[in-house]
């Protein structure tokens, strides 16, 4: 084999080109001059390219939420019932815990058109072996989005030993290895832990190896066993943030805003609810709060401002001041 021309020996490189050809080492300035793409959105504000962890405790509906997003991103509709996508765009859906007549009575229920570009799979090797099967996949079938229920199915049989924060890391990176390398997003859908958490991050089960190799993670957080639930994002491209979304067999998972501003304007209404019932006596802030099982300090807070927008009302009756809805 012929020896490669214009191939500058070693022994004449300065110490500085050696290092930074080695270690691929460049300056803030080179930093600030590069063209740099903005990360591609599956999803507007949601799912962005790269490893996303999608956790929720069982039967909290993550599987639900999978088959929609498989669904919208597949055929360019709506996402989460409202979010504008661009598409069609290949999806593949490892399936690994359902059946192909449960996906099959889901997608009935949702009654949405399917697309030839989402593709199902209900199993899948684990391990080494099934990252292997998912490089030729993605080699051989350019696809804009792998959905992965469960990681668990995926990574298969898992040791708990003192090392298992290296062993989260390094299991779950090897998927985000396979995102970056062809620009693409996976979604591994996780379960919450039992114990409980200070931060929604905490709730994922497993280490922080898991969560902090992944670049998005989503908790979904199931408010009520029929209706009602909420979704907390966070990631390095994400904004931190939580929606308020509803379920329901005929249109599976909705957004209904943030979080916060829906909780407040439930707040509103539960209030309005309240006074209406007691009447023209009105009731104080204690009573409210009580009735409501709300705590007391948030609740003077949200009564305060709905007097200054008019909402409601208040007057001193004796030595209490007294909250009422005339509308």
């Amino acid at each position: 084999m012929e020896a490669a021309t214009n191939v500058v020996p070693i022994s004449q490189l300065t110490d500085e080109q050696v290092i930074r050809g080695t270690f691929g080492v460049y300056t803030a300035k080179e930093l600030m001059a590069m063209e740099i793409p903005e990360p591609t959105w599956l999803v507007p504000s949601i799912l962005p390219q790269g490893l996303t962890i999608l956790s929720g405790k069982p039967k909290s509906g993550k599987s639900w939420m999978a088959l929609g997003l498989a669904l919208a991103i597949s055929s360019g509709g709506y996402a989460l019932g409202e979010l504008a996508l661009q598409g069609p765009r290949r999806v593949l859906y490892l399936a690994l815990e359902d059946t192909k007549r449960r996906l099959q009575n889901r997608i009935k229920q949702l009654d949405v058109d399917v697309s030839d570009d989402l593709c199902i799979r209900n199993e899948w090797p684990a391990g080494e072996e099934g990252l292997a099967y998912l490089d030729r996949w993605l080699d051989a079938f350019p696809t804009d989005l792998v959905i992965i229920d469960t990681l668990a199915r995926l990574r298969g049989e898992v040791i708990f030993t003192s090392d298992s924060y290296r062993l989260d890391y390094q299991d779950v990176s090897a998927i985000k290895t396979l995102a970056d390398q062809y620009d693409t997003a996976i979604v591994c859908l996780h379960h919450n832990r039992k114990s409980t958490a200070h931060s929604k991050i905490e709730m994922v089960s497993g280490t922080f190896g898991v969560t902090g190799a992944a670049d998005t993670v989503m908790v979904l957080l199931r408010k009520d066993q029929k209706t009602n639930g909420e979704l907390y994002v966070i990631g390095r491209d994400v904004e931190e943030r939580e929606f308020a979304i509803d379920f329901s067999p005929e249109d599976g998972w909705t957004l209904k805003g943030d979080a916060e501003k829906f909780r407040q304007s439930e707040s509103r209404r539960n209030i309005i609810e309240l006074l209406e019932e007691e009447g023209d006596g009105g009731m104080r802030a204690k009573d409210i709060a009580e009735g409501l099982d709300y705590n007391y300090s948030t609740t003077r807070v949200l009564l305060s401002k709905m007097l200054k927008d008019g909402t409601i009302s208040r007057e001193k009756i004796g030595k209490d001041t007294r909250y009422q809805y005339k509308p």
